[in-house]
């Protein structure tokens, strides 16, 4: 890659939205495609527990916003709740 890429990428993962550059979400898209899903799991009826892996599939999106959108939401900040 050329130089440094403009503008920011908006990364939404594990319910929530995060602004990240597009080399940081490029670094996280390759980490996320070789990652996978563990979930452990209790019967509470039976009381057995047991563990599970399984690949993951579209944990992760990746949008693109231009430079200029990002400074204008950067100056308006966190939204307050009326």
């Amino acid at each position: 890659m050329q130089g440094k890429l403009e503008g920011k990428c908006i990364v939404s993962a594990a319910y929530s939205d995060i602004v990240l550059s597009p080399e940081d979400a490029i670094t996280l898209l390759d980490i996320y495609s070789r990652a996978e899903k563990y979930e452990h799991h209790t019967n509470y009826t039976t009381k057995e527990e047991s563990h599970h892996v399984w690949d993951m599939t579209s944990l992760i999106n990746v949008k693109s916003i231009p430079l200029s959108l990002y400074q204008c939401a950067k100056l308006a900040g966190k939204r307050e709740d009326k």
